[in-house]
């Protein structure tokens, strides 16, 4: 997607991106801008270190214009990134490889739940994206997607490498998506429509700011352990340290867990005297849920009994409406308990538990 970035007209780069990122299918076309724009370089690359270790990073520069893109992959890992690239798999594979996982039968609870939150319009965009696999407006035809998307798909077996709640509304803030904004270009309800407009639009800005000559970009992507990066990274990159780390949630116990993240990450950040708002951003995915299965919340009928009533300020629904356990009612009021719970707290519990303070502290983060 960078490469396609850096090279194209932005418009037609955030077309062909967009696809690429979201999309089970594309055009002919796009393939075209994938063995132009990127296999050729991926594929130069492959000969020049035919003849290198294999496990040895090599790396690879690439300059346009005031933007650098420095990628560091493995002999192999070159090879199966140009091999991915190089798969052709069968529409008619692939499209039945997707649709056992996005539409398992036995997933067909975990699917009305989801729609269950949704407006109706909601429900028939939800239910279309599953059914196509292409991001677009509703009007559209998809004729012309009719090559796979190999990105997406396995390039020896031709599996689908997503889960099957994978969903581009869950990546965006749906409030300004659905914005009067878009709604002169596409039906007000159509929602993959105006996600298709809103995130276009974004990954056009994005292509303009990268090809303007006063951005001066410069990229470095690996794909190594989180937790051995440090160790790739060259001593200028080390001394010069950075202003933001973000890790995702590799500070979660469950994986690299916090002591050993800042004891990894925080020495990269800039020192307190250059920057004293150097930081490092984390995710703790898993904190509240954690935290909630230790303190009982659940089974704390007063905690249940705030939580129900602050719910029914915005789910008035009666007792006689309530109906059995598993109607619609019921089910809508436990997903409103989830939105009205005092996470704060909880949290505050977790950081307690994992010992934030003392850990952060010993990092020398304090």
């Amino acid at each position: 997607m960078l490469l396609i970035a850096a090279q194209l007209p932005p418009a037609e780069a955030a077309e062909v991106i967009l696809h690429v990122w979201y999309s089970a299918r594309l055009t002919r076309g796009m393939l075209t801008v994938i063995d132009d724009y990127v296999r050729k370089l991926v594929a130069d690359v492959v000969f020049k270190i035919k003849d290198k270790a294999d496990n040895v990073l090599q790396s690879k520069k690439w300059t346009f214009g005031s933007t650098d893109i420095t990628v560091r992959l493995t002999k192999s890992q070159w090879k199966t990134l140009l091999a991915i690239i190089d798969a052709k798999p069968d529409l008619s594979k692939t499209e039945e490889e997707r649709r056992k996982v996005v539409l398992a039968p036995h997933r067909l609870d975990c699917r009305d739940r989801e729609l269950l939150t949704l407006p109706g319009f909601g429900r028939l965009c939800s239910a279309r994206f599953r059914e196509t696999g292409v991001l677009a407006p509703l009007a559209w035809s998809l004729e012309r997607f009719d090559c796979p998307n190999p990105l997406l798909f396995n390039e020896d077996d031709s599996t689908w490498l997503q889960m099957d709640s994978a969903d581009p509304r869950n990546g965006w803030p749906m409030p300004s998506t659905l914005s009067k904004l878009h709604a002169d270009r596409n039906a007000e309800n159509d929602v993959n429509g105006l996600l298709y407009f809103h995130i276009r639009s974004v990954i056009e800005r994005f292509c303009h700011r990268l090809q303007n000559p006063v951005s001066k970009v410069k990229l470095i992507l690996y794909c190594v352990d989180a937790a051995s990066l440090p160790g790739c990274l060259g001593t200028e990159t080390r001394a010069s340290g950075f202003d933001r780390i973000e890790v995702s949630n590799i500070a979660d116990e469950a994986y690299v867990g916090l002591a050993r993240t800042l004891g990894t990450f925080t020495p990269l950040l800039k020192s307190h005297g250059v920057n004293p708002h150097a930081t490092l951003i984390t995710l703790f995915l898993n904190a509240c849920e954690i935290a909630d299965r230790q303190m009982g919340n659940r089974s704390d009928s007063k905690i249940q009994s705030s939580q129900m009533k602050q719910a029914m300020k915005y789910l008035p629904f009666s007792p006689r409406q309530m109906g059995t356990a598993n109607s619609t009612e019921v089910m809508k009021m436990m997903i409103a308990n989830d939105l009205v719970r005092d996470y704060d707290r909880i949290f505050a519990y977790y950081m307690d538990v994992v010992r934030f303070e003392a850990t952060s502290k010993q990092a020398g983060t304090l």
